[in-house]
């Protein structure tokens, strides 16, 4: 059940009453939501999901008996490697079969050149259970952390239940570790009502029902309309379908990561912030700092530290960050355009890496030779405004670079295949692509003429959407704007501009609601 749907926000009011009405009921209470929320939409992947995770409880409790984190009788053994190697398997297996299996069969199929029964037969009819990808890596992350010894296996399967599914964050994230939420859930019936955690809560789930609602599926038919024409779209075109997806994309998937969040806060658990306005990055290391952030944290310490990471020099430290970036886009989703997106943004990240080093090398010299030249000279005096100047454009330039590489990486996660990708970006590089008649743009109302008034319109969009992003950067930058609008704005404002914000989203709202771009993965 998505956050945005009626049916979601209907459930939610009693659950809210019933958590602070019984403290001692909370446990329970939740895991039944938790079981509600994510089986009413489709029992059988219920009952799956209940599966896996079970295997994953026994054998983290099978691994560390005493229950304590790191014994060497339970986390080190052999016979906690072999519980931990099975648990794994099951956890792997059920993801490749539900999300690869077709894509890998067809792969094979494409490849030999053969018909394989699988391809056209059963593989087709099975249903991707909702948000499999988030919550197996919830689950492999918590096996990891407890082989490790970092963490302490969940005493009782109700309260591991509602840590690996606690509602508000099941379909889309954020991913949350076992260090951060484990112990909210162990405590849970301890916490007390607390108005700034409401108002916060409140506020999130607001500002993501506008962002869902008003920015990401007003922008969707536009979107779906450029993208549908492929190839056929000229340079202007396809960088207006890139331009409006990253917009789309980023107003969709922070907006569920925010009523995620501020759904949690109405319950009482704090969890991890996931978007940071990302397109205000300077580099790609920014950029993934800032997008998807539990996502990233994830693929650094469980995909590239275990591959060697930057121990083993630059070049095997390079081929380590296109590696992770590769299957990060493979987690996405089962097709080449999203290994391709992966691998393009490890290409980037392993050119900005290398350009780093080799810069910091010059730098190291000139300022041995600078040193050397100075002896016995004073100290560099203070930075002059023309330094600064220069910091502030050299940031400048960064941002609108990052920002257009990210906005040509899209086209690959968006495109419906490869070659339309492909036909795509090579459109949006060739400098004679640029032209209004390729802009190719059907108004909105059905059976209506092309128009690039239309067109032009949507391009005068964008600049106005990246400063939406601008003053949302701004608003959330140390908090204080939030913390202003909680502890200075009277309840009588905040209370009509939640009204007027619920309006607006009644205003823009559709009768039937867009999934979650990130609820498919």
């Amino acid at each position: 059940m998505l956050l945005h749907t009626p049916g979601f926000l209907v459930l939610l009011a009693p659950v809210v009453i019933l958590f602070y009405a019984f403290p001692k009921a909370r446990l329970g209470l939740l895991a039944a939501a938790d079981a509600v929320f994510y089986g009413l939409p489709n029992p059988a992947h219920l009952v799956l999901f209940l599966a896996v995770s079970l295997v994953t409880f026994v054998g983290a409790k099978a691994m560390v008996p005493g229950g304590e984190p790191g014994t060497t009788q339970g986390g080190r053994g052999k016979g906690a490697a072999l519980l931990f190697g099975l648990a794994l398997a099951v956890n792997a297996a059920n993801l490749v079969f539900f999300k690869y299996a077709l894509f890998l069969t067809r792969s094979l199929e494409s490849a030999l050149g053969i018909p394989l029964p699988a391809a056209g037969g059963f593989l087709v009819k099975v249903a991707l259970p909702i948000g499999i990808s988030f919550y197996t890596f919830g689950l492999i992350a918590y096996l990891v952390d407890v082989r490790r010894g970092l963490l302490s296996p969940v005493r009782s399967f109700a309260r591991f239940w509602v840590f690996v599914s606690l509602f508000p964050r099941l379909v889309a994230g954020p991913i949350a570790r076992g260090g951060d939420l484990a112990p909210q859930v162990e405590a849970v019936g301890q916490y007390r009502f607390s108005a700034d955690d409401f108002g916060r809560g409140l506020t999130l789930l607001l500002v993501g029902l506008a962002k869902k609602t008003v920015v990401a599926d007003t922008l969707q038919p536009f979107v779906d309309q450029l993208f549908a024409q492929g190839t056929t779209l000229g340079g202007s075109g396809a960088w207006l379908a890139a331009y409006l997806f990253a917009f789309q994309i980023y107003f969709d998937f922070s907006a569920y990561s925010d009523m995620a969040v501020g759904v949690g806060a109405l319950l009482g658990f704090r969890l991890p912030q996931n978007f940071r306005t990302p397109y205000v990055s300077s580099s790609p290391s920014e950029f993934w700092r800032r997008w998807h952030i539990t996502l990233s944290t994830w693929i650094r310490d469980y995909v590239y530290i275990p591959l060697g990471g930057s121990r083993r020099g630059l070049p095997r430290q390079l081929a380590n960050l296109v590696l992770a970036m590769t299957f990060s886009g493979l987690w996405h989703g089962a097709g080449w355009t999203f290994v391709i997106w992966g691998l393009y943004h490890g290409v980037l990240a392993a050119l900005e890496k290398a350009g780093r080093s080799a810069l910091e090398a010059v730098e190291g010299t000139m300022k041995r030779r600078r040193l050397a030249g100075q002896a016995g000279r004073s100290g560099p005096g203070p930075a002059t405004p023309l330094a600064w100047a220069g910091r502030a454009l050299g940031r400048i330039v960064g941002v609108a670079v990052c920002f257009h590489l990210v906005v040509i990486g899209w086209v690959f996660f968006r495109a419906p295949d490869l070659p339309v990708a492909l036909g795509l970006a090579r459109a949006m590089l060739s400098p004679g692509g640029w032209n209004l008649a390729g802009l190719g743009l059907a108004s909105a109302g059905p059976g209506a003429a092309a128009t690039v008034a239309v067109a032009l319109r949507l391009l005068a969009l964008v600049p106005i959407l990246y400063l939406l992003h601008v003053l949302e950067h701004l608003a959330r930058r140390d908090g204080r704007v939030l913390a202003f609008w909680h502890s200075r704005v009277p309840a009588v404002v905040r209370g009509l501009a939640y009204a007027l914000v619920i309006v607006l989203v009644m205003t823009f709202v559709q009768t039937q609601q867009n999934p979650f771009i990130y609820s498919r993965f």
